[in-house]
């Protein structure tokens, strides 16, 4: 059983993920990206379904702590809502302010979905592909089966049809592509 610390991180951890591909689905009108936040939003839910069930079977915890821990745990809550908020505002085509658009086109960095096929990478951790020293792209999340795991660990090793969710900048996405494809080597 994980401890409230292990399940305040992994919260976080989404939410951060939530709100930087929200954005970036607004940016470009992306669905499919929007889709992974809703996903995500569903995810969060349930992590923080289990923080309170193991908050509130906590004995002797002072009520300034309890206040404290719920409080964080509403406002990573509240945070999420707001980018799930903004991804079915993509999802259901509304256009968005044009200041809005603006303020986050300034950010060169975007996230991105890459589907793993079967080729050089499958098989390699993400420690040995080093994939943020050599193409400048951070993987978020990965999409295997119907699970996310958030914030993989670098002994995680890449298998066929992983859905990377992945943040950087274009040409780091482009070498990412064709390393994929067996192109480059990365």
């Amino acid at each position: 059983m994980r401890n409230l610390a292990q399940i305040l991180r992994e919260m976080k951890g989404i939410n951060e993920i939530m709100s930087i591909t929200a954005s970036t689905s607004v940016l470009l009108g992306d669905r499919n990206l929007a889709k992974v936040v809703v996903e995500l939003h569903e995810k969060l839910k349930h992590v923080r379904d289990e923080a309170y069930h193991l908050l509130f079977g906590l004995r002797g915890i002072k009520k300034d702590v309890l206040i404290t821990i719920t409080d964080i745990v509403e406002n990573i809550s509240d945070m999420a809502d707001s980018a799930e908020d903004m991804a079915n505002l993509v999802i259901k085509g509304k256009e968005l302010h044009p200041i809005l658009k603006s303020v986050l086109g300034e950010e060169e960095r975007r996230v991105f979905l890459i589907l793993v096929k079967p080729g050089p990478l499958v098989g390699r951790s993400l420690m040995e592909l080093n994939l943020e020293t050599k193409a400048g792209v951070r993987v978020l999340a990965i999409k295997r089966e119907e699970k996310w795991i958030i914030s993989p660990a670098g002994r995680e090793k890449l298998r066929e049809n992983d859905l990377l969710l992945c943040v950087g900048k274009e040409k780091g996405r482009d070498l990412l592509k064709k390393a994929i494809a067996g192109t480059v080597k990365i």
